[in-house]
């Protein structure tokens, strides 16, 4: 699996997250469990991954590697929220992406790192490609010290269920 590559339309400003947050968290490795979902957010029979990802990783960082581990490419906008149903949405992080249309109020994903918004625990969705609407669940599995002989982060494993196709060829229906 390769590293995460920024897009070319994120914002390459310096994120704004407190230097003491990010030494704080460095050493604190985040268990993520993904699932592909439907739009309703059922993961039932969908395919899922795990990811380690160091706490003081942006979110960005954590798109890259969701991305990646379900074989998509990562050339389209997406967000976290914190609730399926748009209309009780308490949190949002965004991809920094110049358009009047995008609300400039939420947090970008480059400026949040992991350790800011995940507790044991909680779940988060990943809405990647505003015109396909790909969802992901994402549960917090447990927070930890890096285990001997693990030095390089992130890292997808655990690996259940064949991802959905990113572009199926309808044609062959």
């Amino acid at each position: 699996m390769s590293d995460f590559e920024q897009p070319s339309y994120a914002n390459t400003k310096k994120p704004i997250y407190p230097k003491k947050d990010r030494e704080k968290y460095k050493n604190d490795i985040y268990i993520l469990r993904v699932w592909q979902s439907d739009w309703d957010g059922h993961i039932r029979g969908f395919p899922s991954r795990d990811i380690a990802i160091r706490g003081d990783s942006n979110l960005d960082k954590l798109a890259g590697i969701i991305t990646a581990s379900f074989d998509f490419s990562s050339d389209h906008l997406y967000e976290f929220f914190d609730n399926i149903k748009k209309s009780k949405i308490t949190e949002r992080y965004t991809i920094y992406f110049e358009d009047e249309r995008y609300n400039k109020n939420d947090p970008y994903t480059e400026n949040i790192i992991v350790s800011q918004i995940f507790k044991e625990k909680k779940k988060m969705i990943f809405l990647f490609d505003y015109g396909d609407e790909w969802h992901f669940v994402i549960k917090c599995q447990e927070i930890r010290e890096p285990r001997k002989g693990e030095n390089r982060f992130p890292y997808g494993y655990n690996i259940k269920g064949k991802a959905l196709e990113q572009y199926p060829d309808y044609d062959e229906e």
